[in-house]
């Protein structure tokens, strides 16, 4: 590696060690010119691939500057829930995403493989996703919204409901295509959607993939965006799930735990044929 890729590097690591943000896992791609990094903390870690020009260009570029710190600040709050590998889409399916690097080229495209996992069966899907030549262009420099695409495009994927789930013995040899296209802004959910959003992720994510006590960040900048709504919205819509005695909220009101409430009327939706993210909530329950 060049010294100037060596300053960039530690400028890196530097910023993630000041929001208290461990490399679990660091190693190169010699050949591609990047390298593979694992960060988080003790409970739960994301990983991506960073190419050797950000490094080189990070120490003079203010934009990449921005991007870092951007990145980091968002990354040390996506830590804080229980799995930083997990979502939920506008129906309350959450799943968990387990990628496979480095991204692979073929013709055209850029396709990397990854395992979808479904919280409430347990099932997965493989798949790989793929990125055309225009769009992977755009996405030069930019590696902390190339990781982001990935994540958007299995959202998408499952919105969409392309994606087939097995029992992990059952799972076909081939793999489901998912593309990935940027889409239009999305139109504005309405307030009751983002409640229920809301109470499905806290249930979800932190009570069923851990237990009542697990914090799940609910401010989420890649939440508001996929919903068309603002952090102030979904802040206000906690609030109001909070005071129907759905969930508990931190001081910042960003973090949120399912009470009792939440707990029963989850369980109560559930039945062996028909899942509670089918059903979600009544406006009376909210």
């Amino acid at each position: 590696m060049s010294p100037t890729v060596d300053v960039g590097l530690e400028e890196f690591r530097a910023s993630l060690k000041g929001k208290g943000i461990e490399v679990v896992g660091e190693r190169r791609f010699s050949d591609r010119k990047a390298t593979y990094f694992e960060v988080g903390n003790n409970k739960t870690s994301l990983d991506l691939v960073i190419p050797d020009e950000f490094f080189a260009d990070l120490p003079a570029t203010k934009q990449y500057q921005t991007d870092l710190r951007d990145w980091v600040l968002w990354l040390q709050k996506r830590i804080g829930n229980h799995d930083a590998k997990s979502f939920i889409n506008r129906n309350g399916i959450a799943v968990s995403l387990e990628i496979t690097w480095p991204p692979q080229r073929y013709g055209t495209e850029i396709s990397l493989h990854a395992q979808v996992k479904a919280i409430d069966t347990g099932q997965i899907a493989k798949i790989y996703v793929c990125i055309f030549d225009p769009h992977w262009l755009q996405l030069q420099g930019k590696p902390f919204l190339k990781h982001k695409a990935f994540f958007s495009a299995t959202r998408q994927a499952l919105d969409d409901g392309i994606l087939t789930f097995y029992r992990e013995s059952e799972h076909p040899h081939a793999l489901q295509r998912v593309d990935f296209r940027p889409e239009p802004p999305p139109s504005q959910c309405d307030d009751e959607k983002v409640r229920m959003f809301i109470a499905h992720k806290v249930y979800w994510l932190g009570f069923k993939t851990s237990d009542q006590q697990t914090e799940t960040w609910i401010c989420d900048p890649w939440d508001d965006e996929y919903l068309g709504v603002d952090i102030r919205s979904l802040k206000q819509n906690a609030q109001l799930l909070k005071a129907a005695g759905l969930i508990a909220l931190d001081a910042s009101s960003e973090y949120a735990t399912a009470q009792d409430k939440l707990i029963l009327a989850m369980t109560e939706a559930s039945s062996p044929d028909r899942p509670s993210w089918q059903i979600g909530f009544t406006p009376n329950r909210l």
